[in-house]
């Protein structure tokens, strides 16, 4: 049993400084976000309601106003049935090649 549960520890571990990573990176965005947004409002470049209408155009360029940037199309995987972003050539899951769109 205890086999188990170092292995499960060891695996969670890399998941834990993914989580850790992708925190400081939300974190930074924010602030430049932030000083950007301050930035154009106090040069008086834009408004703080054409800063809003303008986030709320480009939230709804993919046709949804779900406060996400669009663009990110999600497939699922025909081997193991999980869901993946389309951008990778493999399934995160199950490593198997995911079918490609043909070309435009």
């Amino acid at each position: 049993m205890l086999d188990k549960f170092a292995l499960a520890t060891d695996s969670a571990s890399p998941l834990e400084a993914r989580i850790q990573q992708l925190e400081a990176n939300q974190e930074r965005l924010f602030l430049i976000c932030t000083a950007l947004t301050e930035l154009v409002r106090d040069k008086n470049l834009a408004t703080e309601a054409e800063i809003l209408a303008k986030l709320q155009e480009v939230d709804l360029r993919d046709g949804m106003a779900d406060g996400k940037f669009g663009g990110i199309q999600i497939v699922v995987c025909p081997h193991c049935g999980n869901r993946t972003k389309r951008r990778h050539l493999s399934c995160i899951y199950c490593g198997k090649l995911l079918e490609q769109p043909a070309a435009e």
